[in-house]
């Protein structure tokens, strides 16, 4: 479940500091790893399945992200997804032409 005080805007969602919220201060990755910061898009298929995220992580906190980089972590997502379901259909093609 996604802390509440996590940012959610745009498709986006962003939490400024790891150790600021009880759902992820016991985290390996807070407490091991030194995360402090998160920002991500899903990446979401056309049937509507999420099958992973493009995610920025710092180990300083920040305020949040500008509009700028809000906008290219989205189309760097929407690049991801192009390719993926390209990549698919060429394979999909590429069995059918060796009959697998």
């Amino acid at each position: 479940m996604l802390d509440p005080s996590a940012i959610k805007e745009e498709g986006i969602i962003i939490i400024n500091d790891f150790t600021k919220t009880q759902e992820y201060l016991n985290r390996s990755y807070v407490q091991d790893g030194g995360l402090r910061f998160y920002a991500g898009v899903p990446l979401v298929t056309k049937s509507g399945s999420i099958i992973g995220a493009v995610c920025i992580l710092d180990h300083k906190t920040r305020d949040g992200l500008s509009q700028d980089d809000k906008t290219y972590l989205q189309d760097l997502a929407g690049v991801v997804m192009d390719y993926l379901v390209t990549y698919t259909i060429r394979d999909r093609y590429r069995r059918a032409a060796k009959g697998l």
